[in-house]
């Protein structure tokens, strides 16, 4: 397969599961602007990727879906329970034919005409929005924030005034962008963004955060924050930004609000003269004069001052709108006189900042020239490194291309200019003079990039991005590590667990090698020494188990994230309420127990929402609430991992359990006499009993509590069921934490040695002969206060008698957990307890009776382990 094709199936369905999560979260909350910002980014994330692959179908069908998603985010369309079936189901599609490409490498056949009739479905009600018949750009805008930002004074007087002049109108927008991270690696590119963006009229950008140390910047993370005003609507800006909206803060303010004037206040009785001659200028609406006024002002004060900062936007407005602002032109005389900018009737609590000087650069600005100057002396030595033409020919074009990008992230518009005419005269004449001089004075200018109309198009390049960085900074500048995470084919990793079984093997046969050179060959010493080997062996090899076996683990949560959708999508089916509450899901186990699973819980869910939980005109006609609620939850206990099944229906009746059971054959009339509720209750496990009497698409076939019972024995555990009626039940699954090393406990029978796991195991005890008792056909005894019935190991596996069997005064017997009961298992004798390896039957042994596995001894022997719940 293609590697990267490869690398593209796990991603695409980690992005489908977060999409699809976050479709059922916006249902129960579709107001939730950051989970429709999650839900589009992983819907545009996928359609991005999908692009690299000739999958032609899947790529249009997720951009429907992206488009919706779009118009749903932004309050076009409002969202429904409809809209949400259509994009899961077109999920559910992108997530088959995600298993097509993983198996042939290419989509289905009919892959174009199903695409096409869904992108029908998801595009109608793009043909339809809820403000049709508006233009877009003049559709109501959402969530518009009327604040002037605290960044805008730090663009200069000119570029303010600039765009004071340039507007079409008397709002606009001031807006901020802080790309992510890591946007190199989705294939964005901000600069470019930025160029295309409608309507700019300057821009300035400059590091969010202090940069880092030279020696710890990562070149491929994007640390910049790009300040805006744009002579736009917001619907056009929204369009624009649609795919990083999430990083944009939007403010719309008005032209005034740029006339702010900068520099430090000067004082003198000269202002307080101009401020009353231009009032009765402005108020006699004679123009000309009070232009004449501030000229004359302007001549005598000094240019840098706040007043004189002032008097030029007062010059502005007069040759903008002339006299028709007269509230605008009374603050900016207000500010000539007082020194002091009145903050605007429409914006109160906005205070000016104007009489203070203007804002130095920061550390970040400074570092920013620092690093940038070094980056440039450095390609200075480059170009001074002997080459032979055809090399110092590449390298000039790339230590030129340095350098430009250089300038334009500092807005050095000089070396900008400047540097053709060098880099011409360095190939011509080899003179390095024009060069050096450029870049020992990089940088003086203010660090700001220069309009859209003058970015360079290799400004505008995307960074290539090979590999993800190993580290990024926070918000304090310092370095910190990013999480890392190697995706591993499972195979591997069984492969490595069959290692490690392979060592489990040959540490216990060093026990026997102890033992044998002890009584064998009567060398004690090189028993003790075998043994110490042992004991650290055996410590090496529990580490390493331990270390394989949690890299096997995972959350339930793998199992639990399908529930919702599940429960979403048969509640709506059958009419019912319902709440799925899921507790415990960073409880861990290993993999393979829980794809086995996986099976059983589904067949748990289906049963609750279908046989127990009622419909709401049932609960409320039982005094219940409409809403049923079904509880999943999951907990460690030891060695086990506990799942548990819940709901608070109408609960199972033995009665009718009984009686069904009677009508299949599954009991006798006298069996049924003497069960209990519960264990009639538990009669839902036997094959082909079901409660329910009419057989629909999800239940009533009798197989899948059966099929519940058998896949949790397959898997070393166990399963019961309680209920009440008219309250609810509960379905409890335990099983082993890990099905990869079993401890177990070897015995002996007739010469015979055999393996019984320990999880079964409850005590051992040796019963004297006098003191086993018989109750018709079953053997018993009695063992604190509790009669426990007895099988003989040996008759179970119909193994020949043996003449010194009724001479023995006691018997060994092992006390085992069948199920919900206890049993005395008779054997000849208990051995030591191991940790093995068990392998399933093959071959001509496959499905024998009575045997769940084999494992290999230390002294190379192999041991059957028993199936008690099979054989008892």
């Amino acid at each position: 397969m293609n590697p990267l094709l490869a690398q593209f199936i796990p991603e695409a369905r980690d992005l489908l599961e977060q999409a699809g999560n976050g479709m059922l979260a916006l249902e129960r909350d579709a107001g939730s602007q950051s989970v429709i910002n999650d839900v589009f980014r992983a819907v545009h994330t996928l359609k991005g990727s999908s692009g690299l692959f000739d999958v032609g179908p899947l790529t249009r069908l997720v951009h429907a879906a992206e488009d919706l998603l779009g118009e749903v985010r932004t309050g076009e369309i409002p969202l429904n329970s409809d809209i949400v079936d259509r994009l899961l189901d077109s999920l559910d599609l992108v997530g088959r034919w995600i298993d097509a490409l993983e198996t042939r490498e290419a989509l289905p056949s009919d892959a174009e005409a199903t695409m096409t009739e869904r992108v029908k479905v998801l595009r109608s009600w793009l043909a339809e929005p809820s403000t049709a018949g508006l233009d877009r750009a003049t559709a109501p805008m959402t969530s518009v924030v009327t604040e002037v930002p605290d960044w805008l004074d730090r663009f200069p007087e000119a570029d303010r005034m600039t765009a004071f002049k340039a507007l079409s109108r008397p709002r606009l927008l001031a807006w901020s962008f802080e790309p992510d991270e890591d946007c190199f690696f989705r294939g964005d590119d901000p600069v470019a963004m930025l160029r295309h963006a409608p309507g700019i009229l300057t821009l300035r950008a400059g590091p969010r955060a202090p940069f880092p140390t030279f020696d710890s910047m990562d070149p491929l993370s994007c640390l910049l924050r790009f300040e805006v005003l744009s002579d736009t609507t917001r619907a056009e800006l929204d369009e624009h930004m649609r795919y990083v909206i999430e990083r944009v803060d939007i403010r719309e303010i008005a032209s005034a609000d740029l006339a702010s004037p900068v520099g430090k206040a000067a004082g003198g009785p000269v202002f307080g003269d101009f401020g009353r001659l231009a009032r009765q200028h402005l108020a006699g609406g004679d123009r000309t004069a009070l232009e004449r006024a501030v000229s004359t002002l302007l001549t005598m004060i000094a240019p840098a001052s706040f007043q004189a900062s002032a008097l030029r936007w007062v010059q502005a407005h007069l040759s903008c709108h002339g006299l028709d602002r007269r509230g605008d032109l009374e603050r900016l005389i207000a500010a000539v006189e007082t020194g002091v900018l009145p903050p605007r009737s429409e914006h109160p609590a906005a205070t000016s900042s104007a009489a203070e000087p203007a804002p130095s650069p920061t550390e970040g600005e400074a570092a920013l020239h620092d690093t940038a100057r070094t980056i440039a002396a450095e390609q200075i030595k480059v170009l001074k490194t002997p080459a032979d033409p055809a090399l110092a020919q590449g390298r000039l074009e790339a230590v030129a291309t340095v350098l430009k990008n250089l300038a334009d992230a500092l807005g050095d518009s000089h070396m900008a200019a400047e540097l053709p005419n060098a880099v011409t005269a360095f190939r011509q004449t080899g003179d390095l003079g024009p060069l050096q001089a450029l870049v020992e004075t990089l940088g003086e200018q203010r660090p700001e990039i220069p309009p859209p109309d003058r970015i360079a198009p290799s400004a505008a390049e995307p960074i290539p991005a090979s590999s993800k960085p190993g580290a990024a900074v926070d918000e304090h500048g310092d370095v910190k590590a990013l999480p890392r995470v190697l995706r591993v084919d499972q195979s591997k990793i069984d492969s490595i667990m069959n290692l490690v079984a392979e060592l489990i093997v040959a540490k216990n046969g060093l026990s026997y090698l102890a033992t044998r050179a002890e009584q064998v060959h009567g060398s004690r010493v090189v028993a003790r020494e075998i043994k110490d080997q042992f004991a650290v062996i055996d410590r090496i090899t529990q580490g390493l188990q331990v270390g394989v076996m949690a890299v096997r683990m995972m959350p339930v949560s793998q199992v639990f994230q399908r529930f919702p959708r599940l429960v979403r999508d048969i509640s709506r089916k059958l009419g019912k309420k319902i709440e799925l509450v899921i507790e415990g899901e960073d409880t861990e186990a290993d993999k393979n127990v829980l794809e086995s699973l996986a099976d059983p819980l589904i067949h748990m869910v289906r049963n609750s929402l279908d046989h127990g939980i009622e419909t709401p005109d049932e609960r409320k006609a039982a005094g219940k609430p409409e809403q049923g609620v079904l509880k999943i939850v999951a907990r460690q206990e030891n060695d086990f991992v506990v799942i548990e099944v819940s709901d608070d229906g109408k609960g199972i009746d033995p009665l009718r359990v009984k009686a069904k059971a009677l009508k299949l054959g599954l009991i006798s009339p006298e069996r049924a006499e003497q069960m209990n509720d519960g264990e009639a209750i538990n009669l839902v496990f036997d094959a082909g009993l079901s409660t329910k009497e009419e057989v629909s698409d999800l239940s009533g076939r009798g197989v899948g509590m059966d099929v519940v019972r058998s896949a949790v024995i397959k898997a070393g555990g166990e399963v019961s069921l309680r209920s009440t009626l008219g309250a609810g039940t509960l379905v409890t699954v335990r099983l082993p934490l890990t099905m990869a090393v079993t401890r177990i406990v070897t015995i002996e029978c007739r010469g015979r040695i055999f393996g019984i796991p320990m999880d079964h195991v409850v005590e051992t005890v040796r019963v004297k002969r006098e003191h086993i008792h018989r109750i018709k056909a079953m053997e018993t005894f009695v063992l604190r206060d509790t009669i426990i019935p007895i099988a003989r190991l040996a008759r179970a596996l119909r193994l020949p008698e043996v003449a010194s069997d009724a001479q023995r005064d006691e018997e060994a017997v092992m006390v085992v957990k069948v199920g919900r009961e206890r049993v005395g298992m008779v054997v000849d004798g208990f051995r030591e307890r191991l940790e093995v390896i068990v392998k399933p039957l093959e071959g001509v042994l496959e499905g024998l009776p009575g045997f769940s596995g084999t494992a290999l001894l230390g002294d190379g022997q192999v041991l059957l382990v028993l199936d008690l719940q099979e054989m008892l």
